[in-house]
């Protein structure tokens, strides 16, 4: 089996869960050999372990001129996204990756790039289009039969619980479809239920019944999935806006709510239109008021509607999440996972890290320059301060 290289910019969430499946127990057993690195620790020993390395949402500088390098000197190249990160609107983007050098060595990074992988099958037909071979494959993540709460707690409560869970960003899509109906549900719905909501704080109206809110504070991957399971709810919600850039992520809510024992009803959209049967493993909503209260009034109102799609929702990641299925679909897909690479050759980065280092000394220059423009000088500190910060937290992190 050939020995994979995992290279990002640094720690996130999406590199925690790679890196748990890929160096589980379970992988080693399936002879899956990786390793992580960020790209400012490989050197030219670790490239020698390598046969394949694995550019995990990488649009950096530095880890662009290390891929269009190791693509020259043999090594197969596969760039990993589980984000349209080429998408992003332009507020959310630093400014920097606007700059000429920096367009020029993401398009080069493309070009030099032999598979695209991603767990949006839509991003990756996407990003595929800008690679020589045209080559991608899609992903789903390993979630162990352990993680699951047993199908025997899953029972009907008299009063339905209902849980939101998402980051403050997530709080319009509620606010615009689901809150309207609130007070409507309260007094036609002819079971009582409640609402908690994890991360977020949307608004909840008054209501003529007794509908109970319980508001909880955002907190680590680990500890929420926990804290969801202890609350066992009866439905998850997901509502989510449909444009470009949300239709390339992943259905992340799918298995959060799955791992904590609720069926959920979802927005009608792309990514969950991806894994979600109508009915069956989980309920569409359409975006419009209307939609969302005639779906919700029928799943508070129906146990066993809802309790037979948690089940079904409960297979499913059974049968196509474990290692095993995983695995088999990846060797599958890029058999070049299977065998060592005998046409690489190591190489030092060292003139590439010296290189960068001129280059993002012109790009802090700009960056100051723009930012007293943009937001003066008060707002320039405040940017250098959080810059800082953010800096020193990262040398802290080990994964």
């Amino acid at each position: 089996m050939a020995n994979i290289l995992f290279i990002y910019p640094r720690k996130m969430v999406t590199i925690e869960d790679m890196h748990n499946i890929f160096t589980s127990e379970e992988a080693k057993k399936l002879s899956f050999n990786a390793r992580f690195e960020t790209v400012w620790t490989i050197n030219k020993s670790i490239l020698e372990w390598a046969d394949v390395l694995v550019f995990v949402r990488n649009l950096d500088l530095i880890s662009q001129w290390v891929l269009k390098k190791a693509h020259k000197k043999g090594y197969f190249i596969i760039q990993f996204f589980d984000d349209d990160l080429l998408g992003l609107p332009r507020s959310a983007v630093n400014r920097v990756q606007f700059l000429k050098w920096r367009k020029k060595a993401v398009k080069s990074g493309f070009e030099n790039t032999d598979v695209i992988l991603s767990s949006n099958f839509m991003l990756a037909q996407k990003y595929a289009k800008m690679i020589p071979s045209g080559r991608f494959a899609n992903i789903d993540t390993v979630v162990p039969k352990q993680a699951l709460m047993p199908l025997e707690e899953n029972k009907s409560n008299q009063k339905v619980k209902i849980v939101f869970a998402a980051g403050a960003n997530h709080e319009k899509v509620f606010n615009d479809y689901i809150s309207p109906v609130i007070p409507r549900l309260a007094k036609e719905c002819k079971k009582q239920f409640s609402f908690t909501f994890f991360g977020v704080h949307p608004d909840v109206p008054m209501t003529e019944g007794n509908v109970e809110v319980e508001y909880i504070g955002a907190m680590p991957l680990l500890e929420y999935r926990k804290k969801i399971q202890e609350g066992k709810y009866d439905i998850g919600l997901a509502p989510l806006e449909h444009n470009d850039f949300t239709q390339y992520k992943y259905f992340n809510k799918f298995i959060e709510y799955t791992i904590a024992g609720a069926s959920a009803i979802y927005s009608k959209v792309p990514p969950y239109t991806l894994v979600i049967e109508e009915g069956k493993n989980g309920f569409f909503a359409e975006n419009t008021t209307e939609s969302w209260f005639k779906v919700l009034k029928t799943v508070i109102e129906n146990d066993e509607l809802r309790i037979n799609a948690y089940k079904n929702a409960y297979k499913h990641i059974l049968q196509n999440m474990n290692p095993k299925a995983i695995f088999k679909k990846l060797y599958n897909d890029i058999p070049e996972l299977t065998k060592h690479n005998t046409d690489k050759k190591a190489f030092s980065i060292t003139f590439l890290k010296i290189k960068f280092f001129f280059f993002r000394t012109l790009e802090f220059f700009y960056l100051i320059f723009e930012y007293l423009r943009t937001a003066g000088i008060k707002g320039t500190v405040e940017k250098v301060l959080d810059y800082h910060k953010d800096k020193k937290i990262a040398k802290k992190e080990q994964l």
